[in-house]
């Protein structure tokens, strides 16, 4: 039962992460996908996508959203959060409600996170989608790849003019560095 309950969350957060992978990767043509079909995706994608990364923004206590590709064709969205409460005001949002009720999962029957503790710390949850030729989810997009996962930061690192972080998030031990380049010897 508790691996059916986890596939059919995986498969209702499919088209999310499709259609933001697609808003925010701005991608064309992915790995043998037909060019005008695609391009119809990416073109609906874009407004759902967009609706998805400014509910997200909008969402109290998220405090960063960024969108990329990797290498290897995959789309992310990353979201960093205050904590545990923000993350779950996010899953009950009106957003995400409207996104899950379209591909036929209802938010209010899942509990996200039940088995986490409600420590104040920040998470940061990505979510990545990876298209394919032929698809192994059912979906209105063959995937060969999805996941959600979570993180919280540990208290180390460093970084030298900004980090991917969101400055929000305070780490004593972590090590920031500014440097002006107008300030540096040539050489």
């Amino acid at each position: 039962m508790q691996r059916h309950h986890t596939a059919a969350l995986i498969i209702a957060s499919l088209s999310t992460i499709a259609l933001v992978g697609l808003a925010g990767a701005g991608l064309s043509n992915q790995q043998g996908a037909q060019p005008e079909r695609q391009g119809q995706a990416a073109r609906g994608g874009q407004d759902i996508g967009q609706r998805l990364i400014d509910g997200l923004n909008a969402t109290e206590g998220c405090y960063k959203v960024i969108t990329a590709q990797t290498s290897q064709g995959t789309n992310t969205i990353i979201a960093w959060f205050e904590n545990k409460a923000a993350v779950e005001t996010w899953y009950y949002s009106k957003t995400h409600s409207r996104v899950m009720n379209m591909v036929g999962s209802d938010v209010d029957t899942k509990k996200p996170m039940a088995h986490v503790k409600d420590e104040n710390i920040p998470v940061m949850v990505m979510a990545s989608i990876t298209l394919a030729e032929k698809g192994v989810l059912p979906g209105p997009m063959p995937v060969s790849q999805i996941s959600i996962e979570l993180y919280t930061p540990l208290d180390a690192g460093a970084s030298i003019n900004g980090r991917l972080m969101p400055e929000e998030i305070k780490l004593k031990h972590f090590n920031s560095i500014s440097v002006d380049p107008d300030q540096q010897p040539d050489g």
